[in-house]
């Protein structure tokens, strides 16, 4: 799971195929490769309105090759990233017509007290069991949950 503290970084990463991330994930996405699958998971901060947003599901990629690094760093609404790698846009959602998070939470392996759901879906990349992943791509296909 990809996480979207910020719409610029999602709109950046559907526009180039290619995602970006931060020095301090290098460890995290290592050991990424061909064929891996990745949620899209949009934060209710995303488009700087959290008393009218919420978290969305905002599409699902695979990734082509391994991670890489740039010669430059790439610059998406002022923050550095210093990998990337490239992706395919498998399904992609309009911004915030994606299914919310929220009524997902209690059927995910990850989230073990779903009142706090939201505290389990910080940082990126986060791994996630394949029965969540599957819990999620079914949400994405279907539009399961989405108030939009």
């Amino acid at each position: 799971m990809w996480v979207f503290g910020e719409i610029e970084g999602l709109r950046w990463v559907l526009a180039h195929d290619t995602m970006a991330f931060a020095a301090h994930a290098a460890a995290r996405i290592a050991p990424m490769g061909a064929g891996d699958r990745a949620v899209l998971y949009v934060t209710r901060g995303a488009h700087h309105n959290p008393t009218r947003d919420v978290a969305r599901l905002g599409g699902l990629v695979t990734v082509l090759g391994t991670p890489q690094r740039p010669r430059r760093a790439i610059r998406i609404a002022g923050r550095e990233f210093t990998h990337t790698v490239a992706i395919r846009v498998d399904v992609a959602l309009g911004e915030r017509s994606g299914p919310e998070v929220k009524p997902l939470a209690a059927a995910l392996d990850r989230v073990k007290k779903p009142p706090v759901w939201g505290q389990y879906f910080r940082g990126s990349p986060i791994a996630v069991s394949e029965h969540d992943f599957e819990v999620f791509a079914a949400a994405v296909r279907q539009g399961v949950g989405s108030s939009s």
